[in-house]
């Protein structure tokens, strides 16, 4: 095992020149394996590692409320920890698993982890605890339909060889009936791409062992209650994932072996078929989000795989590329703020950060970047959120405020949150004919509609006017 020395980031930052527009904020505290999660009209940023001793993990949860435009007090997770598995559902959110340092396993300078099996769950403001039957961290979650999915954890590792041994294992909780229960994955992965669109939910490559890596694709229909399998073009792992506009997108990762060898494939699926496309840059850890009809393919690294727990990042790239998926078009967005690393001469750039959306923005906080000094692994950490306001597209034409409406897509059932509590609200078809109208009283709307398509929800205020798609799918 390589010794590991937490080194704590400067926070000077400087924009870079370029054809960028992100804003910067920032978190009380660096970290990375941050995770972040949005629930209704505020965005939390939950737990993270942050490289102090002995409180390696914190278990602070920051709250940012987006109508307002403002950060509220913190909160907290029941324990500190990081690379935890997070989804909001339709009452609450919930943080699954998650590790945290071992100082007394610790040889010299180098860390070791343990897993939690700990679950904290916020709903109707409260914060509640579970547990499930396994320690584990590093997952992915999604919401299908009225479950949520947890699943690509860790199981354990094997210090000396640098084995990442992986679960198949998924722990689904029915939101309609309170209750756990657990299914499997055709095969033990973890790193694995995750994405939804809400009937479906897919599972894509993957790692386990030692430099393997894996190209099956398992998909999960919660209508049918049923499990297929598929194949990505390329085996890899760390591979990022999103949906939008009834694609799946499964974007970079590492292949096989432990020579930093990323990988620039995009496969894409669209229910029935699979085709492919390229990033501008090889690269594994893409964070993929979707909003307003573009795809963001934000940062990455070049990972070795031997270097565990974090692979290295020979490289830790600000690359951000998108792609309109309405009109085909590919361009450059990448960030702008950078936070250097003292000694080394390198940068952050988010990677391990937490990522999440609400309304047309675009969340990136925190992250981590590993090297090389001396012989020793260097850890360095940031507190930098980047935002990025997505004003084009479909799904917010001409936005001069910003509004909520959850879930999306929805079974016909969805909740306007409005930036006050007077407006004149229109939904109209994508031809501009009128569904449903109505002057709203209070900030909170609920609404049914009766059939399936796609919409346009319409609100007017005296702030301003601002438009959203909707998908109602029954």
């Amino acid at each position: 095992m390589r010794k590991q020395l937490p080194l704590i980031s400067l926070f000077t930052c400087f924009a870079l020149t370029g054809f960028s527009q992100w804003a910067q904020d920032s978190l009380s505290l660096p970290r990375m394996l941050v995770q972040a999660v949005t629930f209704r009209d505020k965005v939390y940023f939950i737990g993270g590692e942050i490289g102090n001793y002995p409180d390696n993990e914190t278990s602070e949860v920051a709250i940012y409320d987006c109508l307002a435009s403002a950060w509220l007090p913190s909160d907290s997770l029941s324990l500190g920890r990081s690379a935890s598995a997070c989804v909001s559902g339709d009452s609450g959110f919930y943080v699954v698993g998650g590790r945290i340092c071992n100082w007394s396993k610790a040889i010299g300078l180098a860390k070791f982890y343990d897993a939690s099996n700990r679950i904290d769950i916020f709903k109707n403001g409260v914060w509640h605890t579970d547990s499930l039957p396994d320690a584990v961290w590093g997952g992915r979650a999604v919401k299908v339909g009225s479950k949520l999915l947890f699943t690509g954890f860790v199981d354990s590792i094997n210090y000396i060889s640098s084995c990442i041994y992986a679960s198949k294992k998924v722990y689904v909780f029915d939101e309609s009936t309170g209750l756990w229960s657990t299914d499997s994955l055709s095969g033990a992965r973890t790193e694995l791409g995750a994405a939804t669109d809400g009937t479906l939910a897919i599972f894509a490559g993957g790692v386990n062992g030692l430099g393997v890596t894996s190209d099956v694709v398992d998909i999960y229909n919660s209508v049918t209650n049923t499990w297929t399998t598929s194949q990505l073009s390329v085996a890899r792992g760390y591979v990022g994932a999103a949906y939008e506009n009834g694609k799946f997108y499964f974007a970079g990762g590492v292949l096989a072996g432990v020579l930093n060898q990323s990988s620039d494939v995009i496969d894409i699926y669209d229910g029935t078929n699979w085709t492919t496309d390229h990033l501008s840059l090889a690269r594994a850890g893409v964070m993929v989000a979707a909003v307003n009809d573009e795809v963001y393919f934000m940062g990455g690294s070049d990972f070795d795989l031997s270097l565990l727990l974090i692979p290295n990042s020979n490289g830790n790239y600000n690359t951000v590329d998108v792609l309109n998926t309405v009109t085909g078009a590919w361009s450059r967005q990448d960030f702008n703020y950078q936070d250097p690393v003292p000694f080394f001469g390198s940068a952050i750039w988010h990677q391990y950060a937490g990522i999440t959306t609400w309304g047309n923005k675009i969340f990136v906080a925190g992250g981590g970047v590993t090297g090389w000094l001396f012989g020793n692994t260097i850890i360095a950490y940031t507190r930098y959120i980047e935002i990025r306001d997505v004003t084009l597209g479909l799904r917010d034409v001409g936005a001069s405020v910003s509004f909520d409406l959850y879930p999306n897509p929805s079974t016909g059932s969805f909740t306007l949150l409005l930036p006050e509590a007077r407006a004149e609200i229109r939904i109209t078809d994508l031809l501009g004919q009128e569904v449903w109208k109505i002057t709203a009283t209070s900030r909170t709307l609920n609404i049914t509609l009766d059939a399936n398509g796609v919409y346009l929800v319409h609100i007017q205020t005296r702030q301003g006017s601002a438009v959203r798609k909707l998908v109602i799918r029954r």
